[in-house]
């Protein structure tokens, strides 16, 4: 252990590995690893062979005794490590081989909670082939234990007495005549078959480093069962072994010899392609589907491939051996270093020590917080969705050099990803924070700055998105993402995060447009990963930083007064907003070049942030698609009442705000949640507070009082067909009903214009008032309407229906760039649609030469109609307009009279 550790020394706890058959903890030395790291290192030893895996298979004896003793040393240094330094609280599981295996087992184990907190598995996972016997094999092998030591096989209980009574030297003679005494389902231990226990999340989610060497079966274990193999091999051979080790039935190996072999001709090029299948099957693989099943459960995790040939082996191994099984041990316990009885080197050369030195601080600060990237290491991204790993060697670099950038909180680690067709990258940082994560004393409160940081923060891997129904929230993000495959997504309260795309150089001082863009969900769901803005980043040169808001009651419970002003979700927005005025130059954007854009709420969001005197200076220009503050529902004035709705959902008492909030305070987040499932309507509007909102909508822009920016506004053909507005009385309904439909008896003719009703109402009739009063208080206005129907969700929806709600944002963000599999003609919407709004952010005018004129919505009311034709038109919805304002005039004349009376 290191000299200087108190009674908190991180603890780290190797297991060896040998096959279970042979090995042990005093053939590793810990000193340099402890002295360099000043890190406590237990090694510990567990029954092997026979003696750790024999079974009757039944309660006499149920087997993996090794994993029992593992389980019995972790137990011990829970209880005892304190007593030589060491924080039973901070201990990492480190492993190679069939030490890894044995981790990667107890992460799967129940019996093991709370015994350890992190893991590093090297060259070995659970899932590797053959680790688990077959049937008649543990019934044969019974039988040769019974007939050698001759004992019953019949009676379990008699057997185990038998055989506890032979010499261990009896027992070990065995050993060659046995092989199925593995590890085994017991029901206990391993409650499952590990493949079925991952693929069911049922572990524990630790933050873990898996890794490989990139020749696991260059020389080692080839030279335990087939040597002969390793002076070359030819098809017929090559095919044979694979039959035999793996058990692959023969009339599927042709496969198998198409996929390694169809290009190999000689004698050593086929022994290659085998020894790279053999590595392949029985540890790279496996060990990356388990990657896989970890980061999709949630936890963090790391992938390293060692690539380096020790220089010991230079006159030992053939020279095509590259770094075979096992071959990263010596380096991470400081071989290099040690010159005691456990010599790793006869003499390394200082490249060697360097990488020994990088790989001991990366374990080291691995057990110290979870994360190996510290000062001075090459920076090692999350094994996230991008599948980016660490290549660990002489010359060690990340295959994309991943960039480090400053905030005034602390340094973040992102991550390069490409798009096809460029040859610049895009910088990504993922869940950078904004703000203190809102808990405790911060709920239903103003989001305050995040507090610094010293290290370098992992910024590669999807934040958790703000607390929602998640079954709702999972649904919608797999319809409207613009990404290939589908995220794993996680929730939180814990949410306030956001995320950067940026094409620019970080070192040159150019500073490009920044696009924010706020999701929709109707102020309920949605998140910030469900977008990627690779595409509109590479495209049209712009940092593009997607925000995430509070939601539901965490977002927008209000009572009307000091106790809780609510617009919590709206206040998030501003501290994203100012995290970026403060930031985002050293992302390569240009803090005074800033345009907010968002759909549907996040529309709505934009037009309330354009109407909020606190927001003045943050942005340049705004874009509402699909939704604005005027959205019948979106904002109310009287907000007490649905206060109430939630405090008898949550059993609180509502006789005063402050014993509402206070009730509503000490409530867990998932009792909140399950409050929220409660709810008829879980929507929670947009509040008049006096402060982020001084006024209604209405009142905000008949007197003009609104920040004058650039503004797009647009709808699209056909906004949702299957809601009824809330907020049209019944009195409404025969009028509206008369307008749309007339004395029409024809069953699609009445469907289509049923839809264009409650498109109006909610979208379109709103969307064209806004866009006349900004017009009229001086700003530069563009209004739009979106008529493509996407590919992307053409299966879901009906022939008839063609630029739904969303619809826009496949073009908006490229969809057919990130997902793939579009026509040429989607391809080419998608480039124009970035275009125009590229042109606005940099501009604040849609228009270029290349492109279809857009014109400015003056008083001719000028607009553009976006789809495969696309065209200028005027007067967009302006009958529409004008009858639903004589309603909802008639509806507020009516509405006064009563409150008269």
């Amino acid at each position: 252990m290191g000299a200087h550790l108190g009674e908190t020394g991180v603890v780290m706890v190797w297991i060896p590995g040998g096959g279970f058959e042979t090995g042990s903890a005093s053939i590793f030395d810990g000193s340099a690893l402890a002295a360099y790291e000043d890190v406590l290192v237990v090694t510990i030893q567990y029954r092997l062979g026979i003696f750790g895996f024999f079974t009757t298979r039944d309660q006499h004896a149920p087997g993996n005794w090794a994993f029992q003793d593992q389980l019995a040393a972790l137990l011990w240094v829970k209880e005892n490590i304190k007593f030589f330094g060491g924080n039973p609280d901070s201990v990492t599981l480190f492993g190679g081989s069939a030490g890894a295996i044995s981790i990667s087992s107890l992460i799967l184990s129940p019996l093991s909670t709370g015994l350890f907190h992190r893991a590093i598995m090297e060259s070995g996972v659970a899932i590797i082939p053959n680790l688990k016997g077959l049937d008649d094999e543990r019934r044969n092998d019974l039988q040769v234990v019974a007939d050698v030591c001759g004992c019953s096989v019949l009676d379990s209980q008699a057997m185990l007495k038998c055989l506890r009574e032979k010499s261990s030297l009896e027992l070990l003679s065995l050993g060659k005549k046995t092989r199925s005494f593995t590890r085994v389902v017991d029901g206990s231990f391993f409650p499952d078959e590990p493949l079925e226990l991952l693929s069911q999340k049922a572990f524990k989610a630790l933050p873990s480093i898996i890794g490989v060497n990139n020749q696991e079966c260059g020389y080692i274990l080839p030279m335990k069962d087939t040597p002969e193999i390793l002076l070359g091999s030819n098809k017929s051979v090559a095919l044979n072994l694979i039959h035999i080790f793996l058990h692959i039935p023969t009339q599927y190996l042709h496969v198998v010899a198409k996929e390694y072999f169809h290009d190999k001709h000689s004698l050593t090029e086929i022994r290659d392609a085998l020894l790279d299948l053999l590595g392949d099957v029985f540890f790279v693989v496996p060990g990356l589907v388990t990657a896989r099943y970890h980061r999709d459960a949630g936890a963090p995790v790391y992938f390293y491939e060692f690539q380096h040939r020790p220089q010991c082996f230079e006159n030992t191994r053939p020279a095509f051996v590259k770094a075979d099984h096992t071959d990263e041990v010596r380096f991470v316990f400081g071989g290099p270093f040690l010159k005691g009885d456990i010599a790793m080197f006869e003499e390394a050369t200082e490249e060697e020590k360097s990488l020994s030195r990088k790989m001991m601080k990366y374990w080291a600060n691995f057990a110290r917080s979870g994360d190996p990237n510290g000062a001075g290491l090459p920076p090692w991204p999350f094994y996230d969705q991008d599948e980016q790993y660490l290549k660990l060697d002489l010359n060690m670099r990340h295959p994309s050099s991943p960039p480090v950038v400053d905030t005034v909180h602390g340094k973040v680690l992102g991550k390069y990803v490409s798009l096809e067709g460029f040859l610049q990258p895009v910088a990504v940082f993922l869940g950078v924070p904004f703000a203190k994560p809102p808990l405790g004393s911060l709920r239903f409160a103003p989001p305050q700055p995040a507090e610094p940081w010293s290290f370098v923060k992992n910024a590669t891997s999807y934040p958790p998105m703000c607390s929602q129904d998640a079954t709702v929230g999972k649904m919608l993000s797999d319809l409207f993402t613009n990404r290939k495959e589908n995220i794993p997504l996680q929730f939180s309260e814990d949410c306030l995060y956001l995320n950067i795309y940026t094409p620019a150089n970080l070192t040159k001082s150019m500073r490009l447009p920044v696009m924010v863009w706020i999701h929709g969900g109707s102020l309920v769901v949605g998140g910030a990963s469900t977008y990627d803005g690779l595409a509109l980043c590479a495209h049209e040169n712009v940092v593009v930083v997607a925000i995430q808001y509070r939601l539901g009651i965490w977002g927008f419970f209000s009572t009307g007064d000091e106790h809780s002003r609510g617009n919590w979700g709206h206040l998030d927005q501003l501290a994203a907003l100012r995290w970026v005025q403060n930031n985002i130059v050293n992302f390569g954007g240009d803090p005074d070049s800033v345009t907010i854009f968002g759909e549907s709420a996040g529309g709505e969001s934009v037009s309330v942030l354009v109407f909020s005197p606190l927001a003045k200076n943050l942005f340049h220009r705004a874009i509402s698609e699909s939704g604005v503050a005027l959205t019948p529902g979106m904002v109310r004035k009287d907000v007490k009442p649905v206060a109430e709705q939630v405090a008898i959902a949550a059993g609180c008492k509502t006789t005063t705000s402050a014993a509402m909030v206070y009730c509503l305070l000490q409530k867990t987040e998932d009792e909140l949640m399950e409050i929220n499932l409660k709810l008829s309507c879980p929507f929670l509007p947009t509040a008049v507070d006096g402060v982020f909102l001084p006024k209604t909508p209405e009142e905000i822009l008949a007197e003009k009082n609104f920040n004058t920016v650039p503004y797009m506004v647009g709808i699209n053909k056909q906004e949702f067909g299957w809601l009824l507005p809330l907020n049209v009385s019944e009195d409404v309904i025969p009028a509206a009903i008369k307008e749309y439909l007339g004395g029409a008896e024809d069953l699609v003719q009445n469907r289509d214009r049923f839809v264009d009703l409650i498109g109006d109402v909610l979208f379109a009739v709103p969307s064209v008032i806004v866009a006349r009063r900004h017009r009229d208080a001086g700003a530069p206005v563009y209004m739009y309407e979106f008529q493509y129907r996407p590919s992307f969700s053409s299966d879901l929806k009906p022939e008839m229906v063609t630029g739904d709600h969303g619809d826009e944002l496949f073009s908006v963000l490229g969809a057919p760039f990130t997902k793939g599999g579009a026509s040429s003609e989607e391809i080419n919407v998608s480039k124009m649609v970035m275009k125009f709004w590229g042109n606005f952010a940099w501009t604040g005018n849609p228009n270029e030469k290349t492109l279809s004129a857009w014109p400015e919505y003056d008083q001719n009311e000028g607009y553009l109609k976006i789809g495969a034709t696309t065209q200028a038109a005027q007067g967009l919805k302006d009958k529409e307009v004008a009858f639903w304002t004589k309603v909802w005039t008639k509806e507020e004349v009516e509405k006064l009279l009563q409150e008269k009376n």
